[in-house]
């Protein structure tokens, strides 16, 4: 039989299986049906491109997708563009292989793989940064094997070590089995990239940080686990500590850490730069101090397409930025992280804050901002991002669960194209509360749908100082008249104050869908509904290449964007665009709601952007399969 038959033979196969799957996922039976023939032609071709990448690719990527290659076959398909999977041999460094997804449209991402266009590489996977010696890591009995330990001093000092080989310039260390460490392992002071290959470096919960990064060490770490650190000294970090040097971590998950200063999970400190990408920091805890996922002392700090979720920690439960930090959130999650004072999302002190297409959701606090809190000189710009969910059980001025800006030293916040929605507290000011030292600017946003608990003051916005409310935002709904609505300011004539004696009074449900929920994108967002003043509601038009939260683009016909963009984080899709409907995939979460639908344009980035998420709507559904994984795994 012919290799050509013995693939066709397979294909057909995976096609039989994919249908035979359809009983538990009943929508991609409803597409396939919808679509027909034309749908398996391009199950064919995208599934011969994926069994012909290396097996240690496919491997790598079903489980970063937590699905068989079948379902990513089919997925691609949907979105109607061939799609071809090659491996860029320029691109390969020992086992590290790198596939690159050509499809003639814009590019997206995806863990350590780059979804292309034909022209532009929008990110590669992470290559070493230079002429590399490997050393490989195979055990963890310093008499036998190449340990961690050994490996970063062979590394470090280029010469060979115990049972590693020695280190030139830039090393990876190949780490190919678990690592259980007894002590925190040598300070890394030279460039390395450890390649963790899906395994875990795990300390016994007596000491930490695990890793270590120092002023002359730049640190890669790709596809593994820290867990198990637990610094109760004085010093910083509990899985990992970048002290003046850089570090970047794709990949992986940093999760189950304690550190007894600052950063359970990861400190950075004193001019360091740290990057995390499409990673998970999760149930780290600092409850002493700052920062229970990551702390960012007089650093730069940049997380892209990752989830921060059920940290801990005094101040900043999931992140605190302080001390002339800086810090850029990108397309990443930040929910169910609490502090046991202020913020159980993010604390910004003296420092700048960035948050552009990010979801902070369902994050509690007992003072000041569960979601976030701007104060004493902070600088905050948000852009195309959702706040919603967020509760304080304090109360009084100032407990604000959405957003809390200013306290002690003048602090600024520039909110733009951004819902905040949901939350809830014990006083004044839910959605977003302006201190008597803070200045905002809103523009083209929605404050709708908060809530105070306690006396009935403003429950959606307060201020004390200044905010400039002119640029076609939204603010209240039906049920609050405007003083239950806010104080403190009087918004300007192209808002749209939706109160019930207000400029357009509009019940909650007809300006957003309360659900948060999977709409399409990288992050959760609350979908607007047809006929919502939300929606065309910026008359001053939409400039080119506008996009929101889920990168999809801000107007698109009639009614549906036209020429203007919608108000806040989500933009109405025309619906001439042929859609998935992700409201379908769980019955127990799904909302009457065509337009929460996403399209299913002819761009494969479009399909693999939801490819993290279809699977389930949950907006930790990559979090769920992935921990399902590793218990079925032990």
């Amino acid at each position: 039989m012919s290799k050509h038959i013995q693939l066709e033979k397979i294909v057909h196969g995976a096609w039989k299986q994919r249908i035979e799957g359809e009983a538990e996922q009943p929508w991609l039976a409803s597409m396939r049906m919808r679509y027909g023939e034309p749908l398996l032609a391009r199950f064919h071709q995208n599934y011969q491109a994926l069994c012909r990448l290396p097996r240690r690719t496919r491997r790598r990527l079903q489980r970063r997708l937590a699905m068989s290659l079948a379902t990513a076959a089919l997925l691609l398909a949907l979105s109607g563009t061939p799609v071809s999977l090659t491996v860029n041999a320029s691109a390969v460094s020992g086992d590290t292989q790198i596939a690159q997804v050509q499809t003639g449209r814009r590019g997206a991402e995806l863990g350590p793989f780059s979804i292309q266009s034909q022209d532009k590489v929008v990110r590669s996977a992470v290559q070493p940064k230079g002429p590399a010696a490997t050393i490989v890591v195979n055990g963890n009995n310093p008499g036998t094997d190449c340990t961690l330990d050994d490996a970063i001093i062979a590394a470090n000092t280029d010469t060979a070590t115990g049972n590693c080989t020695a280190g030139s310039g830039d090393d990876i260390l190949d780490i190919q089995v678990n690592v259980n460490l007894t002590a925190p392992a040598p300070v890394i002071s030279s460039t390395m990239t450890l390649e963790g290959n899906g395994n875990t470096i795990a300390g016994d919960d007596t000491f930490g940080p695990l890793l270590s990064v120092n002023a002359t060490g730049d640190m890669t770490l790709n596809d593994a686990t820290i867990t198990g650190g637990h610094n109760v000294g004085s010093g910083y970090g509990g899985g990992l500590y970048v002290s003046g040097g850089t570090a970047e971590v794709n990949n992986s998950f940093v999760t189950g850490n304690y550190s007894n200063v600052d950063g359970g999970g990861i400190s950075a400190k004193d001019g360091a730069t740290l990057t995390i990408n499409n990673s998970e920091i999760s149930y780290n805890g600092a409850p002493n101090y700052n920062g229970g996922g990551v702390a960012n002392r007089n650093a730069t700090t940049t997380i892209s397409g990752s989830v921060l979720v059920g940290n801990n920690a005094k101040w900043g439960g999931a992140i605190n930025n302080y001390l002339f930090g800086n810090l850029f959130l990108n397309d990443s999650t930040v929910t169910g992280n609490d502090s046991n004072r202020e913020a159980g999302g993010i604390v910004s002190d003296r420092s700048y804050l960035r948050v552009d297409n990010s979801t902070i959701s369902n994050n509690t606090s007992i003072l000041y901002g569960g979601g976030i809190d701007c104060l004493r000189g902070c600088n905050l710009v948000m852009n195309n991002s959702t706040v919603s969910g967020n509760s304080n059980s304090g109360s009084g001025a100032g407990a604000s669960a959405g957003l809390y800006v200013g306290w002690t030293l003048p602090a600024t916040a520039t909110i733009n194209d951004s819902t905040i929605t949901g939350n809830s507290v014990y006083g004044p000011g839910a959605g977003l509360y302006v201190g008597n030292l803070g200045n905002v600017t809103l523009s083209r946003s929605i404050i709708a749908g908060n809530t105070n608990l306690a006396d009935g003051q403003a429950s959606e916005v307060v201020n004390l100082n200044t905010i400039t409310v002119d640029d076609y935002n939204l603010i209240g709904h039906a049920g609050l008249t405007t003083a239950q609505a806010i104080s403190g300011l009087t918004p300007g004539p192209s808002n749209i104050l939706a109160t019930s004696d207000g400029t357009l009074p509009t019940l909650l449900t007809d300006i957003l869908y309360t659900l948060l929920q999977n709409n399409g994108g990288s992050t959760d967002t609350h979908a607007l509904p047809l006929g919502s003043p939300a929606v065309d509601g910026v008359a001053s038009g939409c400039a080119a290449g506008m996009e929101d939260q889920r990168h999809l683009p801000r107007a698109g016909g009639p009614g549906m964007g036209g020429p203007f963009c919608d108000i806040g984080a989500f933009e109405v899709q025309n619906p001439n665009t042929r859609v998935f409907m992700p409201a379908v995939l769980n019955a127990d979460t799904a909302q009457n709601n065509t337009q929460a639908a996403q399209p299913e344009s002819n761009s494969a980035s479009f399909v693999m952007s939801l490819l993290l998420g279809l699977v389930t709507i949950s907006p930790l559904g990559f979090l769920k399969n992935t921990l399902s994984r590793k218990a079925n795994k032990a």
